[in-house]
Order: structure tokens, then C-alpha cells, then sequence
């Protein structure tokens, strides 16, 4: 058996929500869950020296889910400019 490195909870939430935003809706999520994630990996490694893995998933997490919340903003004021 093989032993499993830890991972931040939260960048392993926003690699998938990252997947997600490609139908616009959780991309804001991907975004806050990237940052809390990236932060989560950062205190751990402050707080209790151990440290966490999950900083790509956090990150591509971060960009997808910037790229469709930019896209979700220009739907959005599209419908309202109309």
C-alpha cells in the first residue's frame, strides 16, 4: 500500500469546481476555493510544519474558474445591455 501525501481539502474542491465553471455557474466558487486553498497550504506549513500537497489543483482552480467568471460578467451584462 502506498502511502497518500495530505491534501488541502479546499484545493482539492477547487480542481473540481474549476472542471465545473465550464458551465459558468460554480466558476465564482472555483476562485474563492482556490485562494482559501492556496492559503490553507500556506498555514499549514506555518502553523504545524507538515506539508500540504493540492497548490495545482488550487491554482488551476484560480484560472478556470477567473476565465469563466469573466465570461459569466460579460453574459451577464450582455443580457441587461441587451
Amino acid at each position: 500500500m502506498s502511502e497518500q501525501a495530505d491534501r488541502s481539502d479546499w484545493a482539492t474542491a477547487a480542481g473540481y469546481l474549476g472542471l465545473l465553471s465550464v458551465f459558468i455557474i460554480p466558476a465564482p466558487l472555483a476562485v474563492a476555493a482556490g485562494i482559501a486553498g492556496l492559503r490553507d497550504i500556506r498555514r499549514a506549513r506555518q502553523r504545524t510544519g507538515r506539508r500540504l500537497s493540492g497548490r495545482g489543483r488550487a491554482v488551476f482552480g484560480i484560472v478556470l474558474g477567473s476565465v469563466f467568471t469573466v465570461v459569466l460578467v460579460w453574459g451577464i451584462a450582455a443580457l441587461a445591455l441587451g
